[in-house]
C-alpha cells in the first residue's frame, strides 16, 4: 500500500515551487529527505507535513490524498557528510599527484 500526497517542492527558497502529486511508501516526516522519479539527481528536505481531515467539502484535493508535505531542494553531499554515516577519508584526494 502506498501513501498519496499532495507534494510542494522548491529547489531552493529563492525559485518558484512545483506542486504535484507524488505516492511513497508512508508519510515522509519532517527532518527527512526525499527524492522523486522525475529528477533523480534532486534530493528535498522535508520541512513540513500537514494532514488534511477527511470531509465531503474538500473540493481541491482527491478523496485519496490527505496529506500536504513540504520540501526544499538540499545538497546530498551535505546531508551524507553531516549524517555521520561516511567516515571521513583518512587523506584528501586532491593532495595525491602523479599517482593516476
Amino acid at each position: 500500500m502506498t501513501m498519496k500526497v499532495f507534494l510542494h517542492t522548491r529547489r531552493s527558497k529563492n525559485t518558484e515551487g512545483v506542486n504535484q502529486y507524488a505516492e511513497f511508501a508512508r508519510i515522509p516526516v519532517v527532518g527527512e529527505y526525499i527524492s522523486l522519479p522525475s529528477s533523480d539527481e534532486y534530493w528535498y528536505k522535508v520541512v513540513l507535513v500537514l494532514h488534511i481531515p477527511l470531509t465531503d467539502e474538500r473540493k481541491e484535493f482527491p478523496p485519496d490524498h490527505n496529506v500536504e508535505v513540504y520540501a526544499i531542494g538540499a545538497d546530498h553531499l551535505k546531508a551524507q557528510k553531516e549524517s555521520g554515516y561516511f567516515p571521513k577519508p583518512p587523506i584528501a584526494f586532491d593532495t595525491l599527484e602523479g599517482l593516476n
